[in-house]
């Protein structure tokens, strides 16, 4: 018992909402519908009332149709008309009788307001400014009157319409952009190699396998992208290229840097060695400190000393007379990060053109004298040896 009485209650609550969402939506026509004409009416067309926009399926359309006004397609008197369509429906659980949905909507026709143009060599094709349209529907079919106002020459009746004629020598549909003419024209009759329509500037008008001109990509850092600027030449322009690697997809984030493109990686270098470390970026656009592996001179040991690199370059003082012993005199120059025991960089010495890193009085600085007959007493000139 307990059950029958809970699908009852589902039952009886189904049927209210259902009930309660009986209702119907019509697209009428627009409230009002507007016509112009030079007489006394005019044909005025409208569509009947949208009822397939009713928003539940238990609608029933009992009737639609105009009740009141004239006819779609009827002649329509100055004025307003005013129209009524009706639609009874039904639904399908109503309690009897019929529902009654109403669409009104105005048909207002006016007078004066065709737009005509002056047509002074009446060919048929006016010019200037609109008449007045208080007069435009007094003057309709009038001699030297025109619905347009197309004449590029109202003075010559032998033409109205501009038109621009291309000469095309080798018929491959491409103009020759010296030989082209652009002026009012009547009735034409092309001669061959002529035409009214162009694919685009030829680049060779006397070959027909030579056609319209290239398009060329700005790429004027020559890294193979392109900032997106493109010019159309039949010759390649300066700075420009034709066949660009992806050029469809990537563009040159900096088109005056070779190095600054989509994909490029960077090494920081924090100490300004020019010596990268290992800790490295992915973008287009250099970040500040970074290089890239083309401009690095190695890898850095050291990323916070300038003075530690992996190619420090050490020259031999035996002697300590701040004098080093170079490849020009017979050195050996030692290349790695730390300091080799009784060598020093280039910027720690005087020279490295020591000619006896055994002695220390001889140098590139020494200064020697004169002592022809060896009694250990000089002459009055003396030598520097020559570095």
């Amino acid at each position: 018992m307990k059950r029958i009485f809970l699908a009852l209650l589902l039952l009886f609550n189904l049927c209210m909402a259902i009930t309660s969402t009986a209702q119907i939506k019509v697209e009428c026509p627009p409230d009002t519908i507007r016509a112009s004409t030079c007489g006394e009416s005019a044909v005025v067309t409208y569509s009947a009332p949208n009822t397939n926009f009713i928003d539940n399926i238990n609608v029933t359309i009992l009737s639609s149709r105009l009740v009141s006004g004239l006819p779609s397609g009827s002649q329509f008197p100055l004025g307003n008309t005013k129209n009524v369509w009706r639609i009874e429906y039904n639904t399908f659980l109503s309690s009897g009788g019929v529902g009654i949905y109403e669409c009104e909507f105005i048909v207002k026709v006016e007078k004066g307001t065709s737009v005509l143009y002056e047509d002074k060599d009446r060919d048929g094709f006016g010019a200037g400014p609109a008449i007045n349209p208080t007069f435009a529907c007094e003057l309709t079919n009038s001699p030297g009157y025109s619905t347009n106002n197309t004449d590029c020459d109202d003075t010559d009746a032998t033409v109205w319409r501009t038109l621009t004629i291309y000469e095309d020598a080798d018929g491959d549909g491409y103009h020759n952009p010296q030989r082209t003419i652009t002026d009012c024209f009547g009735f034409v009759i092309l001669e061959p190699g002529f035409s009214l329509t162009t694919l685009g500037i030829d680049c060779n008008d006397f070959s027909s396998s030579v056609k319209g001109e290239t398009k060329w990509y700005k790429d004027a850092d020559n890294d193979g992208y392109t900032d997106g600027t493109t010019l159309m030449s039949c010759t390649q322009p300066i700075g420009y290229r034709q066949d660009l690697d992806n050029t469809e997809f990537f563009i040159d984030c900096d088109d005056n840097d070779p190095l600054e493109i989509p994909g490029a990686s960077w090494y920081l270098d924090a100490d300004g060695d020019g010596y990268a470390s290992a800790t490295f970026l992915g973008q287009c656009t250099r970040p500040a400190g970074y290089i890239s592996l083309s401009e690095s001179l190695g890898q850095d040991l050291d990323d916070s000393d300038p003075t530690i690199t992996n190619g420090l370059r050490w020259y031999k003082d035996a002697d300590g007379d701040k004098h080093g012993v170079g490849p020009e005199v017979g050195g050996i120059v030692l290349t790695q990060a730390t300091r080799p025991e009784g060598y020093f960089l280039e910027t720690e010495l005087l020279s490295i053109k020591d000619c006896n890193d055994n002695d220390a009085s001889i140098n590139p600085e020494t200064l020697w004298v004169l002592d022809q007959d060896g009694d250990g007493y000089r002459e009055r000139l003396y030598l520097a040896l020559p570095s």
